[in-house]
């Protein structure tokens, strides 16, 4: 190609899909995966840099390179492949195939939540210990999995501790995981979305409770709401009667 046609820049990018942002990972994850993108090849992702020559271009230790590549490969972010030379069968590199698409959706957790039942007030997370939410972590590890990565159990002791600050009990979570599974089947479900929707999820849940309870049946209603100007409603069918419920006990 003619040297006029070529396009010439001082500028690179090393691109990082937000989801490897977002994901329970350090910083030198997120820039290792960022070094691996500029030498992967455009179609596989593939690429197969020496762990010496990662550690130079990112001016950090060959062990913090293996330390983030371990992280890379707890969230699914990298696969490792290792390279042998046929003729001697000794191992000359690792082949790294990036994933650009998640296994499972990291959403960033949040610092500041919407008490139930309060459309206005919020509240500041406390200091905690294990014990305090341990009851909290229990309930993710039944509706999850036990996690068995650093990485993991650091993001079951977020959520864990966030849920502990939302007053959560270990029903709540087991209920509100039931009702997300079943609200958003084709949605990939983590700690972190339940702790994001954790007021929603309670809304659809009483909402839920509700159409499963009994219905009124003629003039027998089950859930009388008096206001004081005497108007009376059933919150269960959505009817207005008469003040005096001839089924209600005296």
């Amino acid at each position: 190609m003619d040297d006029g046609n070529k396009i010439q820049s001082d500028l690179y990018f090393a691109i990082v899909p937000e989801w490897i942002i977002d994901a329970p990972i350090s910083a030198q994850a997120v820039r290792l995966y960022a070094t691996l993108h500029r030498y992967a090849d455009k179609t596989d992702k593939t690429c197969y840099p020496s762990i010496n020559t990662i550690a130079k271009r990112m001016q950090v230790s060959v062990s913090t390179v293996k330390r983030a590549l371990d992280e890379l490969k707890d969230v699914k972010a990298i696969t490792v492949e290792a390279r042998y030379n046929k003729a001697t069968g000794e191992q000359t590199s690792n082949l790294y195939t990036l994933m650009t698409v998640p296994a499972f959706i990291y959403e960033p957790p949040q610092t500041t939540y919407e008490l139930e039942g309060s459309s206005s007030e919020s509240y500041k997370l406390k200091s905690y210990n294990q014990s305090k939410f341990a009851e909290q972590y229990s309930a993710l590890v039944e509706a999850f999995y036990k996690p068995n990565t650093k990485t993991e159990i650091g993001g079951f002791n977020k959520c864990a501790k966030q849920l502990y600050e939302a007053d959560a009990t270990y029903q709540d979570i087991i209920d509100r995981v039931l009702v997300y599974k079943n609200k958003w089947t084709n949605m990939t479900i983590t700690p972190y979305a339940i702790v994001k929707h954790w007021t929603a999820l309670g809304i659809l849940l009483e909402e839920n409770s509700v159409k499963d309870a009994p219905m009124c049946v003629g003039a027998e209603h089950l859930q009388v709401i008096k206001f004081d100007d005497g108007f009376t409603y059933c919150g269960r069918c959505k009817t207005e009667y008469p003040e005096k419920n001839p089924y209600e006990p005296s």
